[in-house]
């Protein structure tokens, strides 16, 4: 607890998905948290930092720091786009619109795997919807996503 003569200032790191479509409700949030004194960090993408900086009423307060993600092969298997692609063969391909780089292809007993989260069963959702009903009706999601930023003990 802080004394009468010490300020704390409350810091949020703010690290959306690197659409766009993820990175406007963050810059408004980052607004709002401004305006009741919160210090923010912005995390993204060298290639969105220039559409960031131009985002009609950022706040003056906001960081923003260029964060170099390396390419992992294979980040692109599981996204929207996959959604419409119920065909073997449609889904040996690489998303529509995404880059050649992220996956040449997948092989025959791959895609046969993945065809099943997109599958419904006796009229129920399919897997993939599922997890994004999941996704969108609770209230707080902690992730692990990583051993290097595992907490050491």
């Amino acid at each position: 607890m802080a004394s009468d003569s010490t300020e704390v200032i409350l810091h949020a790191a703010m690290f959306p998905y690197f659409a766009f479509g993820h990175i406007s409700p963050f810059v408004q949030l980052s607004n709002k948290l401004s305006l009741h004194g919160v210090k923010v960090s912005f995390f993204s993408s060298p290639g969105n930092i220039s559409r960031i900086k131009s985002t009609p009423k950022l706040s003056p307060n906001a960081q923003i720091i260029p964060l170099t993600i390396p390419h992992i092969e294979g980040a692109y298997i599981m996204v929207p786009e996959r959604r419409n692609n119920h065909t073997i063969d449609d889904l040996m391909k690489p998303p529509k619109g995404f880059p050649v780089t992220s996956i040449t292809s997948l092989r025959k007993f791959e895609a046969q795997d993945l065809r099943y989260v997109f599958v419904n069963f006796d009229g129920n959702p399919c897997v993939y919807d599922r997890v994004l009903d999941g996704h969108y009706r609770c209230d707080v999601i902690v992730m692990k996503t990583c051993n290097e930023w595992k907490v050491l003990t």
